[in-house]
Parts: C-alpha cells; structure tokens; sequence
C-alpha cells in the first residue's frame, strides 16, 4: 500500500493527544489525601514562542494534562489549543517514577528542538530547528518507587510537528515512557476525583471523590466526557455506584479497546451536575487521566465458534486430497525459548498454545510476540496405518523452523509462507510419539527475513502484528513407499485437454492413471508414466470464468501393474490467461477475451487469528464479500493464504493476483533466499485456476534495485517460473520498463494512486493497471482494532457519502478502461486492518460500510456482467409496462397482437431466468433482448391524435378559410352554400393517417357535395385551386375521391350509402402510402392508388351546399407490427463441416408474395454450398453468391396465401465452417425487402446468428513461453508431414498452424513469419 509522509504526519496513531480542549483548574489537595490517587500525567503548559532565534515561551494559552509524551503529530493539538500550529512551545512538567532501581537512559526524537531535566538536571538539549534526529542521555542512577522531578520543553517552528520520549534500562528494554511512570507536580491541586480506571470489560468506568456526593443531576451524562487518545468515547450513561457514593460509574456506548490506551480521560464541564453531597457546594471543572484496564478486543463472528481442542478440522490440501490423515491442530505446549536452549524432550512446557494461531494472536491464548519459540505436542499413529510410510506436513511456520520427533531432528524449513513435509516413518515408535518444533522469527527486527506487512519494529499504520510460529494446519498422512509427491496442472483450452504432470517419490516403472469427471461423469482418461507429461481428454470442455467457475474432478492414481499404491482426488478448472491485442490496445485476455478486473486489495488479517482466519467459513467470506459486490478479481496483498483460501477463490469464481511477500533487504545477498521462496510459491500454487497473475515487487518494497538490472533479472525468473500466467512486475512504482527495457518489464504497467483512480497509458508491450486506488475511511466506533486509526487522503461521514465517493471513483474507472486503455483496477481494500480504516468492511467483518446493492451494480455496469437478480428487475419492470397498458385503438394505447408479442418477449425471458443452467453471457443477451422488446413495444402505442377540433370553444382560429361565409358560432363549423370554399386547418401537415369528420349538407342540388381535402400544398380561392386530394359525399348518394393540381381528375366514384339532406355521417379517409381509402359511417365506399402527392395539410371543401362540419380528427397512421427476419441454426459447429441456417419471416399481417433478401456472412470463416426452398411453395427465383460474404436471393411466393403468412422457414441456407478452430462470426440478413399482393413494399427487421467453430486451433506458441521463437519452429519440425491420420495427431495437430489438417512448408512459412515478427 501507498505511505507518504503527508500520511504518516496527518493520520498514523492519529492524534495522540489526550486533551482537545482547555479546562480551568482549581485549587485542592484531595490527592494528597488518598494513597491510592491515580494522578497520572504530566502537567502541560501550551505557548505561542517568539519565532525563529530563540523560540521563547512568551504567551502561556492554556494548560492541560497529557498522559505522557508519545506525539506522532500534534497538529491538531496545537490548532486546539493555541490556536495555530506554527510557532508553538510547550513545557512539560511532573514527577517520573522508575520500577527498578538501575542505570536508566533516555532517548527524544521530534519536530522540532526539545530539552529534558531529570531531578533538576539538563540530560538532553537539543534545541534546534531540525526534525526526526535522535538524541541520547547520559545513563542516569535511579531508584525504584522513588519520584524524581521531570521537565520536558519542546518548540515547534513550521511544517509537521512530532515529539517522543522513550527510556531503557537493563531491565526495561527501550520503550515509550508509559504513562504509568508520570504522576502530576506535587504542588499540583485537583478539583476532581481521586482515582479512577476503565473496567476491564471496557464498556464500564469509574471515579472516585475524597467524599460523598450528593444524587447526579439528570444532565450529568451531557456534563461528562471520556476522551482516549484524542477521541471523544460517547458516554450512555452516568449513576452513582450502588452503596458507594463518591464513585461515579459510567458506561460507554461501546467498550474501549485495550489496545495502544494505556489510559483514559474522564473531563467535566462544572456544570452543576456534580454536587458534593456535605457541603453542597458543586463540583468545580476537572480533568483527570485514569488507568485503562480494559481487555476488550474486538472480534470476528466466528472466533466464539472455535474449538480449541479441534480447530479448523477441515483437510487442508483440496488439490491433492488423501482419504487418511490426522489433524494435529489443536491444543500444543508452549514456552518462550532462548538461544542454546537445550531440546525439551521429556519434559512439559510452562504453558499452552492453540495451534494453528500465531503467538501474538488472541485466538492462540499467548496473545505475545515471540522470537524464539518451543511447540510440543504426542501423537499416537492410527494402527491401519502399519506398513505405510508416514508424512508429517506444516501448512505454513514463520520464519525458521526445526522438527524433532522422538528427540531425533527430522528436518529444517526457512520461510513464513510455504508449506513443507517430512517423512518420519524412522522416527516413530509404537504408541505414543513426541513432537517438537523450534521456532525462530526475527521478523523485521535483523536479518532479511521475507515478512510481508508484519513489524515488529514500527507497529501502526500501514504495519501490523507480526504473526510468529505455526500459524496453518499441521498434519499427518499415510503414504506408500511409491507415492505421488506433486502434480502440475496446465489447461489447454483450445485442444480440449489437461497436459498433467505426476511428480512421485520411487515411482520408476510405476504408471499414472488420471480420470477427469464432469459432475461426477467420467469425461477422459489417460495412462502413462509417472513424470511424463499425460494428455487428459476434456471434450467440449467447459470454460471456468468468474462468472461460471466449473471445476472438474480429478482422480489420480499410482499403479504398479494392476495395483494401486497410491491415490489422490483433485479438481482443476479449464481456463486460459494471456496477453493479447483488442482494438489495438494491450489487454488481458481471459479465455481469449477481454475482461474488465475490477476487486480490491485483501491483506488476510483477522483481528483475533491474524494471518490465520478463525474458521473455512471465516477464509472464504472476504472472497464471498467480492462477490456479493460483483466484483471478479481480488489482489491477495503481500501473503500467501493457505490452500483451502485458493480453493474458495476456484470455486467461488475471483480472479486472483497473488503478491510474492516483500522482504526486508535489498542486499544481493538476500537474492537466493527471496527466489527460493519465490520458487516455493510458484510450486505451490501452480494449479489454482484463479490465480492468473504474480505480482513481484510492490512499491520498491524489498525490491533489489530501483528498476534496474536486478529487478528485470526477478521478471525474468518470474516469467520463466510459469509461463501460463500473467506477470506484474512492478505494482506500484520503481517500474522496470521504458525505452528498450520494455519489452522486458512483465506483462503490466501498473500504478498506485491515490485516493482518486488515474491509469497510464498502454504500451506495445504491457497492458494498463491501477494496482491500488482508493483507500477512504469511515470509522465504525465498536469495531476499531485501535483508537489510533489511520486512512489514506481521504474521509467520509457515513456510509452513504463513503458509497456515492466509491461509485463516482467507478464512473471515472469507466473513463479510463475507454481512454487511455485501463484493464484492471484494485480498491484498497476488502476491509479495515488494524490501524487502517479504508475497507469496505469493518475489521471484525460485521459492518458493511458501504451500500453493496448499489456497488454491485456500478460494478456490473463498468465490468459488463449481469446477474439473475437484473434479469429479474428487467422482467418485472416489463411486466409493469404491459400491465399498465391499455388494449384499445385509441391514443396512446395498443393493439392486441402488439401487447401479445411483448407478452411473448417477457416470457421468453422468464425462461432463461428460470433456467438454472443460465451462464452469466446469457443472461445478458436475455437482458439486452428484453430492452429491445421493450423499446419496440413503446413504440408501438398508438399515436395520439395529431389534430382535432370539435369547436366546443365556439371559434375557428385554427382555420385559413378560401371563400364563403365560415363560423363555429353555433359550436361546429358551418359554411354558407357556394361554388367550391374551402378552408385549411393551419400548420397541419401529414403523411398516413385517419382523417374523420361529421359532415352534414342542407338543401341543395343534387349536385351539392362536401367533404375533406387532404395532402393539401398552395391552396388558392378557386374549387380546384390546390395541389391535392379531396373525398366527398354528394347528396345523389356517390362518394368521389379526386386529385387536384389546379384542375380535377376523377379518382372514384363509388355507389354510397344513401345520402339524406341535414343527417349526420362519418366521413373517415385513411391514407398509407399511395393507398387511399374512403369510409362513410365506417363503410369501405372506395379505395384508389394515387402516388402524386404524398403528405399536406388538411381542410375542408364544398360545393353549392351548405355544409356543417364537427368533430374532426386526424390520427397519424401506426406503424404495423414490422416483419421481422429469422436466422436458426446450431451456434456451435465442427470444424470443416457442413451446417444449415434457416431463413425465414416472422410477424407478418400480410401475405408475402415477393422476397429480395440480401444476407451477409463471413468468408474467411463460412463457406456458403446451397440455397434451397424451405416450404412448400417458396421457389428461389435467383441467388447470387460473391463467394465474398454477400448473397442475394429473389424469393417468390406461388403457393398463395398460406405461404409466407406464418412465421416458418422460407429458405435453407447451407455452409460449411472452414474457419479456424475457436472462431466465430456472423450470418447476417443485411437487407430484406417483402412485397405483398398490392406491390407494397415492406422492409423487414434484419436477423443475425452467431456461430462459433468448434475445435482445434494453434496460436503457434508451441513451447508456452508466451512468445515465438526458433524453439517453437524446432517442434513444428518435429511434425512435419504428419496429417490427420497420423496416430499422434492429438499432439501434432498443435503444429497445424492454419488448420487445415496437416502439418506442411505452409505452416513452417507461417511459424518462420511469426519468429521474424516477434
């Protein structure tokens, strides 16, 4: 993680401070009174100096009480206080009390100059403007119990201010002068109590007076305030003690920690609240330091399910189990060692520990740090195990472990991180055995021990417990003289394959049978010597993502002969890792696609295990934390987790990036043991499917150089190490590359930032990574490991800010995946650790801090992934849609068929929901064709009325009138007898459309007609002055329809219902296209087919008869439901086989007599053979194929009207897949134009199938060592002229470069190209 000084000074231990603000004190000797007054303290007096030269004390502000002199920071002491934080002295003064009678030497460091007296004597002066320069006394005779005279005085000039003082003895080692030791000036006076302490169950104090007080006033709680560490501990409540009156107790709200609150404050306002029970008289404002007792510690949900007999029982190995084993965990004896100790056989150890918990671990019962250590333990061998060998195994043991069994010392181990064996079959005797383990961790106190983030030197901020000894599952098992020792593991996707690797111990001439099950069905078996590379079928295999982490079966044998000496069950997952090109920017490619990582940072700390989780239900909650978030990768922080972490991690579905553990040396001679480890963590872990990245160095930590020639050497061993993950060579900064070194600095260019995320640039070589971002902190009081706690930049309020602070730093991330090319970004972190408080769950796993619904779903959006619970959003809202619906045809409601399509497209959908098979990519096409749906069926609502007017408002205004008397006066639109008047609806202009209005004429000729023009354009006075169309009644009882371009023709003149003089009808025209047809009283009179004039306004028109008009209203004409296109056929084809796709039309109203489809696909993967009519009655008129991905077919309808009318086939299109394996492309309709038995045209909604070759493909790199070389043209070579026929092709085919199933000079030219390009 990310330290910057700023950070170190603004928030490690926070502010140490025991008082922010000043209190008055008065005078009074009830100290003096009570032998058992806990005054701990040190006066302080706080000044404003005389600035640089001198620094003065010139104006004394305030005087408080500090428990003792230990100041990472007194900024906000100083603002406080004084009132700045610039040109600041403080004198300290009191009383110091040693506990031994000894030579004691004190040591100050600060920011800026400091002076100590001890007995009135100036043992350290250092008054200069420096910072961060130890100084040392002279050694100082003092006796035990005795008080002497202290005075510290101390200047602060500008910048950051820090001051410590520590002592030591023969007896002491060098330490902070604890509070303890300081008592108050004698001539001190307190108005308060006399003594007082935390309880230990830290969720109670109390306080004593000299005498009696009298009942607590009812705002005696608001009065009182307890302070630990600069922080305020809210008080619940504040009572008498029953039966003693001069005690206050109070109880917090929640318990004080224990840890780094040697003391508390307990401060009152001298509100009246507090009166002496005697005199009356009230107490007058105190502040007083009390000893704090508590033992509370906060925990883990699962510490109290911990049994310490039989902890963590689970088998500890998931990927080489073995039916037999003892688990040695459990209840151990213990002791503290020393240097030339003698080995404790026979004899019983001062005291207990629970094993597999660290020594400074609660959960161990020691709860101490240690260097040098015994664990000893009996074991009695189960008797089915005669005539086996026995294996005693250590999950891991930091740092230097020694194992004797029976007084005989078995072997040796050096490293905190890695699991190690011995077998001790000769050891062992009948009965019960002794076990010894010697243990030896320096931490980071000497040596170049690796340790990760453990210190024992500067504990606080990003640093924590050191975590010594046994600290994962020890265990015996039952072995054979030939056994299995190892297996590696590598997935090869493409072939269909596992290359398995059985290591064994005297396994020469035995054979290794693998069997690879598929939920719990055999899918492959091989045979083969121990130690050869084995070729495990896995057909059709089933890819393990994050969002489908399949695991299959493993079972492994060792046969000699027909005989099985040795078995074990193993899992492995089918996935792939590499580095690969998308849209020209370095990515990398899970599977061989592109996928987003997005997690957070996991350091593997428990507050009450340490390294070591409490219970498997501990282990895999961070990782099942992930993926309630929906994240997919978690970045495991300088720690190597025990096996059954990465079996979580396989099973759950994380991708995971796993640190190397950081040393404490940059020496050269630190290398070898650095690579061993290394070495040891590789071996390890190699099988793991969700391990796809190492991480060699963070932030320069135990890096050998600064990016340099050492640093690319550790890459390179990286890289050679395993060759089938992703290497991160540095995370953080000290990058190794640029210039001509890039193509050697791993696979990522990775940075630290911040709190806000920010991403550097792809190159040709390396992908974009953000190895740490974030860091904000809420704190969550009651689940704090300290009151000093730390966060990196930033804070939040509440859980809501610190949720909306999160999403917005994923809207940037969003950003920065487009531009410049971000790939992975990792949130500091999972959860608070000790001192930090930037996770995203409290330390003791109890408190979300953030909102994680609205978090999943931001990560969704930025990874791409959906989840069933979206699915189901989806679907309800759509069922809210369609239920809201109104079936009808007026505005804004739908037709039938339309809410029965969408009804359709809802329970489609529902079905992939209810689909318990349903991976994660189909529910996102589920989900993007519900969205499709939905938008489609929005737009099919009926249009609302464009234009109605029922003249209610008795006016016309909305009315351009051309000739004669018109008027609304009478509320319709009335129109005096005259040759031909017309009046035009004003900024009106249509298309297709429903035009309908009452129309009624008075006496006339039979000549006399009125009715509706529309499509009208440059109406003029004049009958037939516009460009147009008009429909009529007359009342000789005709319907015309006519067009008018400045003159008349006669369209229709249809025989109508019949016409009687001052009756009502309904003249309705509707209009689509070049298709009119004319209503009355919805009676089809006329249809004609006119294409002249194709949208206008609307009006009126009359001819010698007075009309009335009322209720006119235009709807725009609906779009029909739109044919759509159909392609079926299978997704997943062999390669170099033949293959049908049928086309065909869906939601069609009308007949279809004429096709004109032009359907796409991709050459280089599809090969179009023939076009044949798919039903009876569809003759394929023409087709014409470019042999380039295009063919054009002319479609004929000659079976009448049952064809095409339904949704069936219309052709079948047959291909054959001559792509490489593993690809996959498109068929597609690119246009299709229906016509039906009017000629009208419809152009149909397009289709498109996607299609994937399955099979085998070679990507060239034969050797796996992620590029091309002159090594992977030897291997080709060794196949040349093979083919498919050929009895090893299943290897071979590797070198069949294009794929066409033979190995020839075309794939040595292709792999020469390859080695040239490299």
């Amino acid at each position: 993680m990310k330290t910057t000084k700023r950070i170190v000074q603004l928030f490690i231990f926070s502010m140490l401070i025991c008082l922010i603000l000043p209190y008055s004190l008065s005078k009074s000797h009830a100290a003096d009174s009570d032998p058992n007054a806990t005054n701990y303290g040190l006066k302080a007096d706080y000044y404003k100096n005389s600035g640089p030269g001198e620094f003065r004390f010139e104006d004394l502000v305030t005087t408080v009480v500090d428990p003792y002199i230990n100041f990472s920071s007194l900024e906000g002491a100083f603002t406080a206080l004084v009132g700045q934080n610039n040109h600041v002295n403080v004198r300290w003064t009191g009383q110091i009390t040693p506990e031994f009678s000894e030579n004691y030497t004190f040591w100050m460091t600060g920011d800026n100059g400091f002076r100590l007296w001890i007995d009135n004597k100036l043992i350290i002066d250092h008054w200069v403007a420096d910072w961060d320069k130890e100084q040392t006394s002279s050694a100082i005779a003092l006796a035990a119990g005795q008080k002497y005279d202290i005075k510290v005085e101390y200047f602060e000039n500008d910048g950051g201010s820090n001051l410590f003082l520590r002592w030591g003895s023969p007896s002491v080692p060098k330490q902070i002068v604890p509070a303890t030791a300081f008592t108050l000036p004698a001539d001190f006076e307190n108005s308060g109590p006399v003594s007082g302490s935390v309880l230990p169950d830290g969720l109670h104090a109390e306080f004593t007076f000299a005498e009696a007080l009298a009942e607590l006033g009812s705002n005696a709680r608001q009065q009182l305030s307890a302070n630990v560490l600069g922080k305020d501990w809210p008080i619940k409540s504040a009572v008498l003690k029953s039966g003693d009156p001069k005690t206050i107790q109070i109880e917090f709200d929640y318990p004080m920690y224990y840890q780094d609150a040697p003391m508390a404050n307990i401060g009152y306002t001298g509100g009246g609240a507090l009166v002496y029970a005697a005199s009356s008289k009230p107490v007058k404002d105190f502040y007083l330091a009390i000893k704090n007792y508590s033992t509370y510690q906060i925990e883990t949900p699962w510490a109290s399910q911990v049994d310490a007999n039989h902890p963590l029982p689970d088998y500890p190995r998931p990927q080489m189990v073995r039916e037999q084993w003892l688990n040695l965990n459990g209840k151990w004896e213990f002791q503290a060692a020393k240097l030339g100790d003698s080995l404790p056989t026979g004899q019983k150890l001062k005291e207990d520990i629970t094993v597999p918990f660290a020594v400074e671990s609660r959960l161990s019962g020691i709860q101490r740090q240690e260097q040098l250590m015994w664990y000893k333990r009996s074991f009695t061998v189960p008797q089915n195990w005669n005539g086996q060998h026995v294996k005693l195994n250590f999950g891991a043991v930091d740092y230097e472990t020694d194992v004797y069994v029976n007084g005989t010392k078995v072997g040796s181990h050096k490293g905190g991180y890695t699991s190690f064996s011995f077998d001790i079959t000769d050891q062992l005797k009948p009965g019960e055995n002794e076990l010894i383990v010697h243990v030896l961790d320096y931490t980071d106190t000497q040596g170049d021990q690796i340790k990760g983030k453990q210190t024992v030197v500067q504990p606080g901020g990003i640093w924590y417990t050191s975590v010594s000894g046994i600290w994962q599952t020890v265990w015996l098992e039952p072995i054979a003289n030939a056994s299995i020792d190892r297996m590696n593991m590598v997935p090869d996707i493409w072939n269909g394959q596992l290359k398995l690797t059985v290591d064994t111990v005297n396994g020469t001439g035995k054979t290794v049978e693998a069997v690879a099950l598929k939920d719990g069905v055999e899918v492959g078996r091989i045979s083969g010597n121990a130690g050869a590379e084995l070729l495990l079928p896995v057909p059709d295999a089933r890819w393990w993502t994050p969002d489908d982490p399949f695991l299959y079966d493993l079972k492994v044998s060792l046969k000699d002969g027909a005989t099985i000496v040795d078995k074990i069950d193993s899992y492995f997952g089918m996935r792939e890792v590499k580095l690969g090109k998308v849209d020209g920017i370095q990515r990398p490619m899970l599977n061989g696609k592109f996928v987003f990582q997005m997690g957070t940072l996991d350091q593997g700390y428990w507050p009450d295990g340490l390294y070591t989780a409490p219970t498997d239900d501990a282990l895999k909650f961070d990782i099942e934390a992930e993926k309630r978030m929906d994240m997919n990768m978690i970045r495991k922080h300088i720690k190597i987790e025990p096996a059954r972490w990465y079996y979580w991690a396989d099973k759950l579905g994380l991708l995971v990036w796993q640190d190397m553990p950081s040393g404490t040396s940059r020496d050269v001679s630190a290398q070898p043991q650095y690579y061993k480890e290394f070495d040891e963590m590789i071996k390890q872990l190699q099988n793991s499917p969700s391990i796809i990245v190492y991480i060699v160095f963070n932030e320069g930590w135990g890096q050998f150089d600064n990016g340099g020639n050492y640093t690319r050497e550790a890459i390179a061993h990286a890289l050679k190490a395993d060759p089938t993950r992703l290497i991160n060579g540095v995370t953080g900064w000290y990058d190794a590359g640029g210039g001509e070194n890039e193509s050697k600095a791993g696979h990522f260019l990775d940075w630290h930032k911040y709190p806000a995320p920010e991403s550097p640039t792809p190159s040709e070589y390396r992908a974009a990574t953000l190895g740490e971002y974030g860091g904000v902190g809420l704190r969550v009081p009651g689940h704090e490991f300290s009151p000093l706690t730390v966060y990196a930049g930033l804070a939040m309020n509440t859980k809501e800010e610190l949720t909306d602070q999160y999403i917005s730093y994923i809207n940037t991330i969003k950003k920065l995946k487009d531009q410049p090319g971000l790939s992975a970004a990792v949130y500091t972190q999972i959860s608070d650790v000790e001192y930090e408080i930037n996770g995203l769950l409290s330390y003791d796993r109890k408190v979300e801090k953030v909102d994680f619904a609205r978090v999943a779903a931001a990560h969704r959006e930025l990874i791409g992934t959906s989840n069933k619970s979206d699915l189901m959003t989806s679907i309800q809202a759509a069922k809210q849609i369609r239920d809201n619906a109104v079936v009808g045809d007026g505005p804004g409601q739908y037709k039938q068929q339309v809410v029965n399509i969408f009804s359709a497209a809802i329970a489609s959908t529902q079905a992939v929901y209810d689909n318990e098979q349903t991976t994660a990519d189909g529910i996102k096409a589920a989900i993007a064709a519900l969205d499709a749906a939905v938008k489609q069926f929005r737009d099919k609502a009926n249009n609302p009325l464009p234009f109605v007017d029922t003249f209610d408002d008795l006016n016309a205004e909305g009315w351009t009138t051309y000739g004669g008397e018109w008027s609304a006066a009478s509320g319709a639109y009335t129109v005096i007898n005259g040759e031909g008047y017309k009046a035009v609806a004003k900024d009106t202009k249509f298309q297709d459309f429903t035009y309908e209005t009452d129309i009624s004429m008075s006496t006339s000729p039979n000549l006399a007609n009125a009715g509706v023009i529309f499509r009208v354009n440059n109406p003029t006075l004049g009958t037939d002055n516009l460009q147009g169309y008009y429909a009529g009644i007359t009342l000789a009882g005709r319907v015309q329809v006519g067009k008018l371009n400045n003159n008349w023709t006669e369209l229709a003149n249809k025989v109508a219902p019949p016409i009687s003089v001052d009756k009502v009808y309904r003249l309705k025209v509707v209009t689509k296209g070049p298709n009119i047809d004319v209503y009355v009283n919805d009676t089809l009179v006329a249809s004609v087919v006119d294409s002249t004039f194709t949208e206008g306004a609307i009006g009126l028109r009359t001819y010698k008869a007075n009309t009335t008009f009322d209720n006119i209203r235009v709807t725009e004409m609906e779009d029909a439901v739109q044919p759509s296109m159909t392609l079926d056929g299978a997704s997943l084809v062999n390669e170099g086989s033949t293959f049908a796709v049928n086309l065909g039309v869906s939601s069609v109203t009308n007949t279809v007599y004429g096709s004109d489809v032009t359907l796409h696909y991709q050459a280089d993967l599809f090969e179009l053979q023939d076009v044949d009519s798919a039903a009876d009655g569809i003759a394929v008129v023409h087709y014409v194929d470019d042999h380039d991905g295009s063919v054009r077919m002319v479609l004929a309808n000659i079976g009448g009207d049952d064809q095409s009318k339904h949704e069936t086939p219309l052709v079948t299109l047959q291909f054959k897949a001559k792509g490489a394996p593993n690809s996959s492309g498109n068929i597609s309709v690119f246009k299709a134009v229906l016509a039906d038995e009017k000629g009208a045209e419809t152009e149909a909604v397009p289709a498109e199938l996607t299609v994937r070759i399955k099979g085998y493909v070679s990507d060239g790199d034969l050797n796996h060592d992620s590029k091309y070389s002159i090594g992977d043209l030897a291997i080709l070579a060794t196949h040349y002229g093979k083919n498919s026929s050929s009895p090893d092709w299943n290897v071979a085919r590797a070198a069949d470069l294009n794929g066409d199933g033979k190995v020839d000079i075309e794939d040595l030219a292709q792999m020469a190209q390859k080695v040239l390009n490299q």
